[in-house]
């Protein structure tokens, strides 16, 4: 692997830009990838069985969990805005020492 690397350093810039293109083409097929598996494992199958009306009302679904993320997250940002908003409508007093 080192003389690998030591290849690729003196090599020219095409063959650099290549295996960059190469490399970047792996590097992000395998993070969606790895992403893809780890959101099946929290949603769960598309044809899952269905389940009992006792079972529903006790777990967390998906969208469920994603609105109400959203509404803390909007509301945090609504709260910031606001204090933002008070602190830039204050009048401005400066102390002006002789």
């Amino acid at each position: 692997m080192y003389d690998f690397i030591k290849k690729l350093q003196e090599s020219d810039e095409k063959i650099k830009r290549r295996w960059l293109f190469i490399l970047s083409g792996v590097s992000m097929f395998a993070v969606v990838f790895l992403w893809t598996k780890y959101f099946n494992t929290i949603v769960g199958p598309i044809n899952a069985p269905e389940q009992k009306n006792e079972e529903v009302s006790q777990s967390f679904p998906f969208w469920g969990t994603f609105r109400a993320g959203l509404g803390v997250v909007s509301d945090t940002a609504g709260g910031i805005a606001k204090s933002m908003f008070g602190i830039i409508s204050q009048p401005k007093s400066y102390d002006i020492k002789p």
